[in-house]
């Protein structure tokens, strides 16, 4: 069985973010230092956010906690190390969330979250590394993870 075109396109281009905020980094290199908190508390409201879908598709209530919870458990995590894991999470709520029609949220959610990503990541070393490998391993769950579920 294959996935739908719409399911892998969208995902393509949900993980296209990161590279985007590389691109916005590149332009603006002189204003990185300056804007890097607002890009940290930005990731953080883009992950609550997140929750908040999730968990509004179960309750209400549970998705207002789920989106507290998550904000400060996000805001206050050291944010370089955290991206890949931020993105393996969103990975698997893409693949449970597929026919869901919370699903293009989603999607926007995680492409915006790339964005202020990309922006951070460039501000380091190794960015070109970081943003690779966090946008093969986002694909390789996103994806992959869906057709050995399928042909389970």
């Amino acid at each position: 069985m294959t996935l739908p075109l719409d399911y892998v396109l969208t995902t393509l281009i949900a993980s296209l973010g990161l590279f985007a905020g590389v691109g916005v980094g590149w332009i603006a290199k002189e204003e990185l230092s300056d804007g890097k908190k607002y890009f940290e508390l930005f990731q953080s409201v883009l992950l609550a956010a997140a929750m908040f879908v999730v968990a509004l598709a179960i309750d209400p209530l549970l998705a207002v906690i789920a989106s507290v919870l998550a904000f400060a458990l996000f805001h206050y995590y050291p944010k370089t190390k955290s991206s890949v894991i931020s993105y393996i999470l969103l990975a698997f709520v893409f693949v449970f969330f597929m026919e869901h029609a919370l699903f293009l949220l989603l999607a926007t959610i995680t492409l915006l979250y790339g964005l202020t990503t990309g922006s951070l990541l460039f501000m380091q070393k190794t960015w070109l590394r970081n943003s690779l490998v966090t946008i093969m391993v986002f694909n390789a769950v996103a994806l992959g993870l869906p057709l050995v579920l399928l042909n389970i």
